[in-house]
C-alpha cells in the first residue's frame, strides 16, 4: 500500500470517527413533539438554518424584519430550543451596518459552541457590496471572536456554505454574482484566513454544501451550475485538493435540479434529497421530491421517489436532508407548493427513511394555509424538526410568519398543549376534483371507501401502492364523504367534492 492510500484510509477512519462523534455527543432526549409558532402582525420571519444544540434541543436562525421599515429594521435572532419546546432568543445587530446570518454550524471541540456565517454592509456604502461576517459564540450565545472579511467580487452574496474541519479549521464558499463567481477559503480556529481561491465561469456556480470526500484527502463541493453543459442534471459535485484547487467533477442523477442538499452518511456514501424536474413533450411537467444514496463515482447505491408527480412538490429550500444514526433519515420538502402568497393550501412533508433508504412513514402537516419548509434537523431522540414559514392564504409574501414542528420518532405531535395543526399520514387528492382520486400513504392494509349523501358506499378500493388512484369518471357532480380504515379502525374521514 502506497504512503497516498495509507493517508487516505486514515482519512476514511478519521470521517467515520468524527460523523460518529457528532451523532453521539448527544445523550438521548425526551421523545416528545411540539410546535413554535413565530407570529407578529408587525414583523416578518423567515427561520433558517438549525443544528441540535448541546442539551437535547436546538439553536438556530431567524431573520426578523420589520413591515413597516424592513431596510433598517432588518436583523436575525438566534433560537436555543429546549427540550420540551421552550424557547430563549438573542438578538445580533449592529448600529453602522446591516447583515444577516444565513448558517449555523456547531462546534464541538475545545471551547463548545457555535459558528454563524452571513453578510452584510456599512450602512453610508452601497449595499450591492457587502461583507461577509463570520461571528464564533459559545453556547450561551457568547461571542469568541468576530471577523469580517470584504472581496472586490462580494456584490450580492447568493448563497454560502461552510464546514468545520477535522484540524478545527474551517472551510468556507460563497456564491457571488448569482454563482457565476465562486471565492472559496480556509479560515482557523479564530478566524484568520489561511488561503482562498477564487473561480469563474464554467468552474463556478452556486454552493450548495461541503462534505468530506471519504475516498481521497479532499473535499466536495456541492454546486448548482458548475461545469453545466446541456446536460440532463444542473446539479454537480466538484471534489477540491486541500490547497482548494478543483481535481474533479461529476453531475448528480438525470433531472435533479435545485433545491437539493447532500450529507456524508456515517457507511462513507452521500445522502441527497432534491426536487425531480422534467417536462415531458406537450408540456406535462413532472415535479417531485426524490432520495438519493451515492458512493464516491456518483453512482446510485440506492434511491427512494417520494410525493406524486402531479402534486408540484419540491424539497426544502435550505436542508432537505438529515440523519441521526443509525437509521433515522429524514427527507422534508413541500406538498403542492404553489408560492408563498399562494391562495391554495399546501403542506410540510416530511418522511422517515431507515439506512437501506426504505419509508418508515410519510406526514403531511398542514393543508389550512400556506405553509413553506426551510430546514429539516433530525433529533437525538429519533424524531425531527422541521423549520419553515406560515401564513393564511392569499397573504402577501413579505408578511409570513415562522412555523417550527417537532415531530417524535413516530412522527407524531405529543407535546403538552392544544394543537390545531394537522400531522396526518395519508392525503386525499384533488379535492374538489374531477376524474379520480389520488390517495398517497406509506401505510399498508388500508382500505378507501367512499360514499354518497344517502350513506351507501359506492367505491371501496384497497390501497397497495403509495399512491393509489381511484377512478370517479362515472361519478355524477355533487358532495361525496370517504372512510379509511387500517386493520379495523378508522384513521380518516372526510368529504370530498366532485366538480
Amino acid at each position: 500500500m502506497t504512503f497516498s492510500n495509507i493517508k487516505i484510509m486514515q482519512r476514511i477512519k478519521s470521517i467515520i470517527l468524527y460523523l460518529l462523534i457528532i451523532q453521539t455527543s448527544i445523550l438521548s432526549s425526551q421523545d416528545i413533539g411540539y410546535e413554535i409558532n413565530i407570529e407578529n402582525d408587525s414583523m416578518y420571519y423567515q427561520p433558517w438554518s438549525f443544528v441540535r444544540n448541546f442539551n437535547n434541543g436546538f439553536v438556530g436562525i431567524v431573520t426578523e424584519a420589520s413591515l413597516t421599515d424592513s431596510v433598517n429594521q432588518l436583523f436575525s435572532r438566534i433560537y436555543n430550543i429546549a427540550v420540551n419546546g421552550d424557547t430563549t432568543s438573542t438578538v445580533f445587530r449592529k448600529t453602522d451596518t446591516l447583515f444577516l446570518y444565513n448558517e449555523i454550524i456547531r462546534v464541538n471541540e475545545v471551547t463548545p459552541g457555535f459558528l454563524l456565517t452571513g453578510s452584510g454592509y456599512e450602512k453610508n456604502e452601497d449595499p450591492y457590496y457587502k461583507f461577509t461576517i463570520f461571528t464564533r459564540i459559545d453556547t450561551n450565545f457568547n461571542i469568541i471572536w468576530e471577523k469580517i472579511y470584504k472581496f472586490h467580487i462580494m456584490h450580492y452574496l447568493e448563497t454560502s456554505a461552510a464546514m468545520r474541519l477535522f484540524n478545527g479549521d474551517f472551510l468556507y464558499v460563497g456564491s457571488p454574482n448569482g454563482g457565476l463567481e465562486t471565492i472559496i477559503f480556509k479560515l482557523s480556529s479564530n478566524g484568520d484566513s489561511i488561503m482562498s481561491n477564487h473561480f469563474e465561469g464554467d468552474y463556478a456556480g452556486k454552493v450548495v454544501g461541503l462534505t468530506y470526500n471519504s475516498d481521497s484527502l479532499g473535499y466536495l463541493w456541492h454546486t448548482h451550475g458548475a461545469h453545466y453543459s446541456g446536460s440532463t442534471s444542473t446539479c454537480s459535485v466538484v471534489e477540491l485538493d486541500e490547497e482548494l484547487n478543483q481535481v474533479t467533477f461529476d453531475f448528480y442523477p438525470d433531472w435533479i435540479e435545485y433545491p437539493y442538499s447532500s450529507k456524508l452518511f456515517i457507511d462513507g456514501n452521500i445522502i441527497s434529497a432534491g426536487t425531480w424536474h422534467k417536462t415531458y413533450p406537450q408540456y406535462t411537467d413532472i415535479k417531485y421530491i426524490a432520495g438519493y444514496k451515492l458512493n464516491s463515482n456518483m453512482d446510485v447505491v440506492d434511491y427512494v421517489y417520494l410525493t406524486d408527480p402531479d402534486s408540484i412538490s419540491r424539497v426544502a429550500d435550505d436542508v432537505g436532508i438529515d440523519y441521526y444514526y443509525p437509521s433515522c433519515i429524514y427527507i422534508g420538502g413541500n406538498f403542492n407548493l404553489v408560492g408563498a402568497s399562494s391562495s391554495i393550501p399546501c403542506w410540510y412533508y416530511i418522511t422517515k427513511l431507515n439506512k437501506d433508504f426504505e419509508v418508515q412513514y410519510e406526514k403531511y402537516i398542514g393543508g389550512d394555509a400556506v405553509y413553506w419548509l426551510l430546514s429539516v434537523t433530525a433529533s437525538a431522540d429519533g424524531g425531527v424538526l422541521l423549520a419553515g414559514q406560515k401564513s393564511e392564504l392569499g397573504t402577501p409574501s413579505y408578511a409570513q410568519n415562522g412555523y417550527l414542528i417537532k415531530l417524535d420518532s413516530t412522527g407524531c405531535l405529543t407535546g403538552e398543549g392544544a394543537s390545531n395543526v394537522k400531522v396526518k399520514d395519508l392525503l386525499i387528492y384533488p379535492n374538489p376534483g374531477y376524474e379520480c382520486i389520488n390517495i398517497r400513504t406509506a401505510l399498508d392494509q388500508c382500505i378507501f371507501r367512499l360514499y354518497d349523501l344517502s350513506g351507501i358506499c359506492i367505491i371501496e378500493n384497497r390501497i397497495f401502492d403509495k399512491t393509489t388512484l381511484v377512478n370517479t369518471e362515472n361519478l355524477t357532480s355533487g358532495i361525496y364523504t370517504y372512510t379509511i380504515h387500517r386493520k379495523g379502525k378508522l384513521i380518516d374521514n372526510g368529504k370530498w367534492i366532485k366538480k
